[in-house]
């Protein structure tokens, strides 16, 4: 039963109409070891550099605007950071996990504030060890992917802990190796759960709605409320109201990206591509 299910679920991926092809149009260099990149509302790019311990701000042509940041443990300072959360739009949210932390800036990298549960008067259930990715929901609500732990944890107002999910939900929503979260406008929840090479889809309240799998997913990303997931050779759209795939676009030269990290969506027709020491621009073409 299991095997015909594999069989059926590749035989769909395998029928979706080919929109086009993504092909590489230009690239950027000079990172150490890239590991995160988002971008904000206004178009703006930041590439978080996990051994230079640096957040950079790009343009829309990927042009640099600015870097902040090196290795330490005081405010503004990293060891190792994981990802970058620009999608409020406002502030930039960066996982800091060797500091037990996650970090708060303004859009010019200026830093504001931090968030640290590793302390005796925190309450047990709401502590995160490492936290590996983070969205903030209804405009102030933190939601903190915690690896270790293998939970999420609200904090209302981007303090108060309130409520976590993942570590002891059903078989199906149950997290076992974090990798990234991000959000939709729904407020629906998509983790990339690379224990079980899946996507585990939560409501804001953390109640497990559904599994979404394919084969071999590196990365996810989310835009017009539609759920990208990179497979190394194809990008996949799923349409997250309807809960189906819809379209498969294949990358063209796709074996010529060797350390892949992290991508995002522009647009239906653009899309970045992170490696450890490059961010390249992608754009769809021969669309039917």
């Amino acid at each position: 039963m299991i095997i015909l299910l594999i069989i059926n679920i590749f035989s769909f991926l395998l029928s979706l109409p080919e929109e086009g092809t993504l092909v590489k149009q230009f690239e950027v260099k000079g990172f150490e070891s890239a590991a995160s990149v988002s971008q904000d509302n206004l178009g703006k790019i930041y590439v978080l550099d996990n051994k230079a311990n640096q957040v950079i701000k790009l343009d829309e042509n990927l042009s640099e605007l600015k870097r902040n940041g090196k290795q330490g443990w005081g405010d503004g300072l990293f060891d190792s950071p994981t990802n970058v959360d620009a999608s409020t739009g406002l502030d930039i949210f960066i996982c800091d996990p060797k500091n037990n932390r996650v970090q708060r800036f303004d859009r010019n990298l200026n830093y504001i504030s931090s968030l640290l549960t590793n302390l005796s008067t925190f309450p047990p259930q709401y502590q995160f060890n490492t936290p590996v990715s983070s969205v903030v929901m209804n405009s102030s609500d933190l939601y903190v992917l915690d690896k270790d732990n293998n939970r999420v944890v609200i904090f209302q107002q981007g303090l108060n802990p309130v409520n976590s999910f993942g570590e002891f939900q059903n078989s199906e929503g149950r997290i076992i190796k974090a990798k990234k979260m991000v959000k939709d406008k729904n407020n629906f929840i998509f983790i990339l759960d690379a224990g079980q090479n899946a996507v585990l889809k939560f409501d804001s309240f953390g109640s497990f709605v559904k599994k979404i799998q394919i084969d071999s997913i590196y990365s996810i990303s989310i835009y017009d409320n539609s759920l990208y997931l990179f497979t190394k050779e194809k990008i996949y759209a799923y349409n997250a109201a309807k809960n189906t795939f819809e379209y498969a676009y294949d990358l063209f030269d796709s074996h010529s990206i060797t350390e892949f990290t992290d991508f995002v969506v522009l647009n239906k027709e653009k899309y970045l591509i992170l490696e450890k020491n490059k961010l390249s621009y992608w754009k769809l073409i021969n669309k039917n």
